[in-house]
């Protein structure tokens, strides 16, 4: 595959609608910037607004998780279909992933998601993304695209992560735009707790996956995908917030597992498992003081320390139900299994 940087593009619902529809000036800003950038970038988008839009087409709507799903599954051929429409004046064709967050938690059909998106992008295909809301169950749900587009950018290893939205960065105390942020956890106070109405994603989601993308490397800016042009002024940072990527040394599969592609549980360990998990040693079950969330064997943990702030994840070797009975030297994490998430 030719060699470009990656680089994935989220367009939040509120972005691209206008009046409760597409707003189609803005996206066919969108089509040209990302034609233009495809000349250096292999590009994934990640498109809010199916269910903003075929909700229009049902009758009584009244936004209950069956009408959500019944709208995803009216609008996503809709908004396909526009965007196809849109990239086809540039002469660039568009193609439909509908994500779960299995493909994310089980290695195979990550591996397997990798795959064809790499064959898209070496046929000079756009992938545009969504999350499958028409199957998905709801405790296994994304919790927004924020979350779909950062797993897409820690599986694909970006570059470059864009959170289009509508309002101009991450704002400060007296609504000014914060042009760099180095460190998420500086930010957090200036998150604000809003949600566009057909949409899911706030403040606090988008700097919860910046925090998680640029641990792992990604740079990631926020900007306002309204404004005609913003696209690629973002990418040259003059527009938006900039979050800035730490280095990070973690191979494919050790990213795999800090993504948290599913977590399915937790535990809060004691100061002595912390220190040895800060050495880079495995996790014991005797220093693990509370069970947070149960799960089972080869599923993927949080671990909290001991002031319940997130440490590491991991792949469990066994199940929680373990704790009542042991509290023996028996691994529950194994060191190669475990990763530490500095914020």
């Amino acid at each position: 595959m030719e060699k470009k940087k990656k680089l994935v593009l989220k367009l939040g619902t509120s972005a691209i609608s206008k009046g409760g529809e597409l707003n189609l000036e803005i996206l066919e800003d969108i089509a040209a910037a990302v034609a233009s950038l495809s000349k250096n970038f292999h590009v994934l988008m990640v498109s809010s607004g199916a269910v903003g839009t075929g909700k229009n087409f049902l009758k009584d709507y009244q936004g209950t998780i069956k009408e959500k799903k019944a709208a995803a599954a009216i609008g996503n051929p809709i908004l396909i279909n526009k965007y196809s429409q849109l990239f086809q004046k540039h002469h660039l064709v568009v193609a439909q992933c509908l994500c779960e967050r299995r493909h994310f938690s089980e290695r195979s059909t990550f591996l397997q998601l990798q795959k064809t998106v790499n064959i898209l992008w070496e046929s000079g295909v756009i992938p545009i993304c969504n999350e499958n809301d028409v199957t998905s169950s709801l405790e296994l749900k994304f919790s927004d695209n924020d979350e779909l587009a950062t797993q897409m950018a820690i599986a694909f290893d970006a570059d470059l992560l864009l959170l289009g939205t509508s309002v101009d960065g991450l704002l400060d105390e007296n609504n000014q735009n914060i042009p760099l942020v180095k460190k998420v956890s500086d930010v957090l106070k200036y998150a604000r707790a809003e949600k566009s109405t057909d949409g899911l994603g706030g403040m606090t989601s988008k700097l919860t996956f910046a925090k998680l993308a640029t641990s792992l490397g990604i740079e990631t800016i926020m900007f306002n995908a309204k404004i005609k042009g913003e696209v690629l002024r973002a990418v040259e940072k003059k527009a938006g917030t900039t979050f800035k990527a730490t280095k990070s040394n973690l191979t494919s599969r050790q990213k795999w597992l800090a993504s948290g592609g599913l977590v399915r549980g937790s535990v809060q360990i004691d100061s002595g498992a912390m220190a040895a998990i800060l050495k880079r040693k495995s996790l014991l079950w005797v220093g693990v003081s509370k069970v947070m969330e149960e799960f089972k064997a080869g599923e993927i943990i949080e671990i909290l320390d001991p002031n319940c702030q997130i440490l590491a994840v991991g792949k469990a070797k066994t199940d929680s139900e373990v704790w009542n009975h042991t509290k023996e030297k028996q691994e529950l994490v194994h060191a190669d299994q475990l990763v530490l998430l500095n914020g």
